[in-house]
């Protein structure tokens, strides 16, 4: 096999990879839009340990690549899925 090869090999497993995780954070997101506590996560700090809180509880295992490298409130992964989050949660709560 050639570069272009293994470019095109790494390419799909990385567009699986992407598109399983889209996948889970679709779930997850499902998950905490149910919980009612989640509408008093007002800021970036809140709603960053909400979410690691969460992926500590059991049956959250498939949800904690998230948290494998959490970074801090106001940077890194748990952040920019929690603004993400933050942002779709208001757009629903704004079409009721």
């Amino acid at each position: 096999a050639d570069k272009t090869d293994t470019d095109l090999i790494t390419h799909s497993f990385n567009s699986k990879d992407n598109s399983e995780k889209k996948d889970k954070e679709k779930e997850l997101r499902e998950i905490i839009f149910k919980d009612p506590e989640f509408k008093y996560c007002k800021n970036q700090e809140s709603r960053y340990w909400y979410l690691l809180e969460l992926l500590e509880q059991d049956g959250m295992e498939e949800y904690r690549y998230l948290a494998e490298d959490p970074g801090v409130y106001f940077n890194g992964k748990v952040k920019m899925f929690m603004d993400k989050t933050w942002t779709i949660y208001k757009e629903i709560k704004n079409k009721k």
